[in-house]
């Protein structure tokens, strides 16, 4: 028996943890919008690689962007869950598979953390994702989108419609 579902309307302060390369974050942009859809209370905190912010901040509901340090050691970790803890996120979305990516909102304490089930860091998640890695011979965005089943969300499928500013 696995961990329950997570009821997605009942979030309030999502943190997710992006990929690292603007092209993945596109293919992450449909899940993004349909657990976005799915908890229409909530306010998204984003995690990445500096120079991702201008992108990110056109997802739906952005509330920050907290840059990853390029040290990436043990202290980055603290620092990054030291902010997500005074944030009070009540869910974690990490899309990474880095054993690195799931380590702040563990830190942090966030209650709901979900992500693939890799390279051992599935103890730091409450709802590892299995069955992930037939995904990776299919589209992107449908690999990314496999996270939102413990919220019992469906993205497949789903275009990404970003519209670039006018400047």
């Amino acid at each position: 028996m696995g961990p329950r579902p997570v009821d997605a309307s009942s979030l309030r302060r999502v943190v997710v943890r992006l990929p690292n390369w603007v092209g993945d974050v596109c293919f992450a942009a449909p899940t993004i919008e349909a657990l976005a859809a799915a908890a229409p209370d909530a306010r998204f905190v984003f995690v990445g690689r500096p120079g991702l912010e201008a992108l990110v901040a056109r997802l739906p509901r952005f509330e920050r962007f907290l840059p990853v340090t390029s040290d990436g050691g043990l202290g980055a970790a603290r620092r990054a869950a030291q902010a997500l803890r005074a944030l009070a996120c009540d869910a974690a979305l990490v899309i990474p598979r880095s054993l690195r990516a799931a380590l702040a909102p563990a830190l942090a304490r966030v209650p709901v953390r979900v992500g693939f089930a890799a390279q051992g860091r599935s103890i730091l998640l409450t709802h590892p994702v299995r069955g992930w890695k037939p995904l990776r011979l299919v589209h992107r965005s449908a690999y990314v989108a496999a996270l939102l089943a413990p919220f019992g969300v469906d993205a497949t499928g789903r275009p990404f419609a970003f519209e670039p500013p006018d400047d």
